[in-house]
Parts: structure tokens; sequence; C-alpha cells
């Protein structure tokens, strides 16, 4: 039986870990196929295949996963506000809408990228001996998202419901899927990249037709006579893009890194591929500190409980901070044996070896960032946050990399880019959230 979590009533700190354990625990499959990707494509097409996956067509898929990421923020944070209320109409109004727009954006990235992928890596000056490899993977990847978008939508909707145990099983259960395919395409078939795209496309088609069907079979939803309703896609889309206006810019200054990364050659293009592998651990924690914080603020705001907001908000973050610290640890320590997984190339294991060293110390100035932000978009000031985020994230990136990164160029310089961004976006972050508290506790 797949039993709802009590998000209004039930202990905070018990309520917020019943709602991350689940996304921590698909992580890790995520992460499984992740690693997957490289181990597989670094075996069979050696360091330039995860050059080619890598660096500038990663940064762009990246970009695609997380404007993918706020049309499902926005969905989910307005189902929770309906579920919240106990408004079963617009609960039902909001999932149909939710699955339109989904289908309709995936069908948009596979047009952005058909017409402009070969001007994006030769304005990116990709090495000439992935060029045209890059344009082919990207252009092939990018079908995917059509049932990825829907897929990760019905996910998310169900998680606005307080449902910890469905969603996990359908993620989980692509994330296998995946493995497998990758296996396949790649190693069987010998398609190299392109079987990375292969096995995305198949996965992602099976897993949206096999949780819509058993999301429709929960809900009584018919999926042949979904109604779009302009209102709910408005408020939908007025908090989707304030998020993904953020990772539109965030994906613009990691565009500007990509940039300098690619001048330093194909082996630090695969070096920084391996590197963003390993990192995804952090990412994973910091992304179920994430979700769990907005579907517990989002119900929490539509039942008016701003004290529980509130300490649901600072557990939140004190979690963070415990994962982060043990995130650095973890990577550091294992610096010379993860990145073995996918490479024997000595001067890609070097470089990788430096990328953590730069970086995994200053996990943890990123930790205020992802509860405080989820808070404020939960509570409707999702406009605030990506002002926020755009200001002392990106504008500091950018001011950043023209001022030291490009004048200086080195793998350090470019690098040093994140921590210094994430410590202004922090403070600004968790400034501004205790202003807004102020204000709403006293209304």
């Amino acid at each position: 039986m797949n039993r709802k979590i009590d998000i209004l009533h039930g202990d905070i700190t018990t309520t917020i870990l019943q709602l991350m354990y689940p996304i921590l625990f698909c992580g890790i499959f995520q992460q499984l196929y992740n690693l997957a990707d490289g181990i597989v494509l670094g075996h069979y097409a050696g360091s330039l295949g995860i050059a080619v996956i890598g660096g500038s067509a990663n940064t762009l898929v990246n970009l695609f996963v997380g404007l993918c990421g706020s049309l499902t923020s926005g969905c989910m944070i307005i189902a929770a506000y309906h579920y919240g209320r106990n408004d079963h109409d617009c609960v039902r109004h909001t999932i149909e809408t939710s699955l339109l727009l989904s289908l309709a954006f995936g069908i948009l990235i596979v047009l952005i990228c058909a017409v402009s992928a070969r001007y994006y890596f030769l304005y990116m000056s990709v090495p000439a001996e992935i060029y045209e490899r890059s344009i082919a993977y990207l252009r092939l990847y990018a079908i995917g998202f059509v049932p990825y978008a829907v897929f990760m939508t019905t996910v998310g909707l169900m998680r606005s419901a307080g449902e910890a145990k469905r969603p996990t099983q359908c993620l989980i259960f692509s994330y296998i899927l995946n493995i497998l395919f990758d296996i396949v395409f790649v190693g069987v078939f010998k398609m190299q990249e392109l079987g990375i795209a292969a096995a995305f496309i198949l996965t992602q088609i099976i897993s949206a037709f096999y949780t819509l069907n058993l999301f429709a079979g929960r809900s009584s939803l018919d999926l042949l006579h979904l109604h779009f309703e302009a209102e709910v896609s408005t408020r939908i889309l007025k908090i989707a893009v304030a998020g993904g206006v953020a990772s539109l810019c965030y994906s613009l200054t990691n565009m500007l890194i990509a940039y300098g990364i690619n001048m330093l050659g194909s082996d630090t293009i695969a070096a920084y591929s391996v590197y963003n592998k390993i990192e995804y651990v952090f990412w994973i924690f910091m992304g179920g500190v994430s979700l769990s914080v907005t579907t517990f603020c989002g119900q929490q705001f539509g039942a008016k409980q701003y004290d529980r907001l509130h300490a649901g908000v600072i557990k939140s973050f004190w979690i963070g901070l415990i994962i982060s610290v043990g995130c650095s640890i973890l990577i550091l320590s294992a610096q010379n044996l993860f990145p073995r997984l996918f490479t024997d190339n000595k001067n890609v294991l070097l470089i990788t070896a430096q990328m953590i060293q730069v970086l995994a110390p200053f996990y943890c100035v990123y930790t205020a960032i992802e509860p405080f932000s989820a808070a404020l978009r939960a509570i409707g000031e999702s406009t605030a946050a990506t002002v926020i985020s755009l200001l002392f994230i990106c504008g500091v990136r950018v001011a950043w990399i023209l001022a030291v990164a490009y004048r200086y160029l080195s793998i350090q310089n470019i690098l040093l880019t994140y921590p210094v961004s994430w410590l202004f976006a922090s403070t600004g972050m968790a400034v501004y959230y205790f202003i807004v508290k102020k204000r709403i506790l006293h209304s």
C-alpha cells in the first residue's frame, strides 16, 4: 500500500526526512545510471567519447534539465497548494494542464536543438576532433526530452500529493532501464555516444508511458481528453519562468566556463565531464533538500501554518549542512579512486584530481541556497529568489570569469568561479528569506 506522508501534522524533522529519503534513494540509482554512462562510454569510446557527452553538450543538456525542473517545480507548488486546501477540482485542473505544458515544452527543446546545435558548438570553440560527433549526439539526445518532460512532471505531481513510494519506484525503474540500454547500445551495438542518446530516448518513452498509466489509474484521469486551463497555466508558468530564467542564466554563465575549459583542450573537457559525474553525488543530496522543502512549504503555506513552515526551513538547512560536509569528505578521500572508473588516461586523471581539490572543500558554502530558495518559491516569492540568483550567482560568475578566469587562464581560476558565487548567493538568499519570514509571521 502506498501510504501518504502527513505533511501538515507530522513531526517536522521526520516529515522532511520522509520526503527526502525517497528522493535520495532515487538519486543513488540516478548516480548509478550517471556512472554507467561514463564507465561504459569510457571503455568503448575512450576519452574523446567522454568529452563529447561532457563539456559544452552537457552544459546545454543541463540547461534543458533545469528548465524541465523549473516547469515541474511550478506544477508541484500549485498542486501542493490546492492539496493543502483540499480543493480537488483545482488539483485536477492543475494535473491536466501540467501534463499538456510538459509535452509542449519537450517538443520545443527538440526544435531548438535541431536548428541551433551546429551554431552552438561552433560558438563554443569545441575542438575539431569532437565537433561533428557533438552535433549528432545533441540532436539525437534532445528527442528524449519529449517523454522526459512528461515523465518528470508526472513524478512531481505524485510528490506534491505527499506520495513517496510510487514516484521513487518509477524513477528507479527508469534508471535501471537506462543502465541496461546503455550496455546494449554502447557495449553490444558499439554506437559510442549515440548509444547513450538512444538509450535515453527509449528509456524515457517507456518510463513516461508506465508512469502515466499508473498515475491515470490512481487519479481517474482520461489521458486522451486532457483539458488545458489558461488560468492554471499562467500560475504555473509564473513560477516556472522565474526558475527557468535562473536556470537559463546559470547555463549561460556555465557556457562561459565551458568555453574556458574548451580552450584548455580535449583532455580537460574529458576531465571536466568525469568530475561532473563524481560531483553529482553532492547534487543528489541538495536536490533532495530542495524538493522536500518545496513540497513541505507549499502545503504549509496553503494551510496557513507559517510557524511550522519556518521551522521546517531551518531544520532543512542544518540537514543540508551536515550532508554537504559529508560529501566533501567522501569525494576528497576518493579523489584518486573514483576517476579511474571512467578512464586510464593519466593526464585526464591528474586534471580531474585537481578539479576535486579546488571545488569539494567548498560544498558547505552552497548549503543555504537550496532550502531558502525553495521556501521562497513555495510561498510565492519566486521572482525575488530569481533576482537574488541572477545577481549573486550569475552576476558574480560573469564578473569573475571576465576579470580573473579569462585573463589568467587555468583550471583553478576557472573553477573558483563556483564557490565565489555560492558564497554571495547563500548570504543573499538567507537574508531575504528572513525578511519575508518576519513579514509573513506578523501578517
